[in-house]
């Protein structure tokens, strides 16, 4: 892990943690990031041991510094770039693709098209200066109420949400919030509040972003 400082033109410091293309390694015996390699399971097979630890290791904040998570799909596998989204985008950090390991040229430039379409969304809403509320701090705009599933939160004039479901199966989530309705910004797809509550189903290992 190497941090990257750009000096901007006014003059402030702009950091990056560049995580190395590690994730996931290739299954072998003599894999020198052994810890690194079983990551599926350590972050989707238990969230409340692992997201202290991710919001310590991986996130950048802690130090100042722009996180930066290069990693590679590998569909021998079955690991993608949009299972590690679920986990990252809750923290505020998107993936940085890149073309090595298990990945082949269809996979990364299908992790390219889905990463894209996260810039965009991010850019249209300005996460770049909205205030951001973690999934672990209150607000007073919405809240996740689901078990294994986790709420964060882009505001400014507008609401963005990243939800993300941390299980290996589909699960339900209810979203306490008293916005009348909730859109999936990548699909288009509406949800509708009844009761100050929007209830849906989200894919598993999957991060859903939400105009609220």
């Amino acid at each position: 892990m190497t941090a990257n400082r750009e000096i901007k033109m006014d003059h402030s410091l702009k950091g990056a943690f560049y995580m190395f293309g590690m994730i996931p390694f290739d299954r072998r015996d003599d894999n020198l990031f052994d810890l690194f390699d079983n990551f599926e399971k350590k972050f989707f097979g238990n969230t409340n041991a692992s997201l202290p630890a991710f919001r310590t290791e991986y996130m950048g904040k802690n130090l100042g510094l722009i996180d930066q998570f290069i990693a590679y799909s590998n569909p021998d596998i079955g690991w993608t770039i949009e299972k590690l989204c679920a986990l990252t985008l809750i923290h505020d950090v998107v993936p940085r693709p890149r073309m090595s390991g298990g990945s082949t040229l269809e996979s990364v430039t299908v992790d390219l098209d889905y990463i894209a379409s996260l810039w965009r969304a991010l850019d249209e809403f300005h996460a770049e200066t909205a205030v951001w509320h973690p999934y672990w701090e209150p607000n007073a705009i919405a809240a996740c109420e689901t078990e294994d599933a986790y709420l964060s939160l882009y505001e400014n004039d507008r609401v963005l949400g990243v939800l993300s479901n941390l299980t290996m199966q589909p699960k339900t989530v209810s979203i306490r919030t008293d916005r009348p309705r909730a859109r999936n910004v990548l699909t288009g797809e509406t949800f509708e509040s009844h009761d100050g509550h929007i209830t849906f189903t989200v894919e598993a290992c999957k991060a859903c972003l939400l105009e609220l």
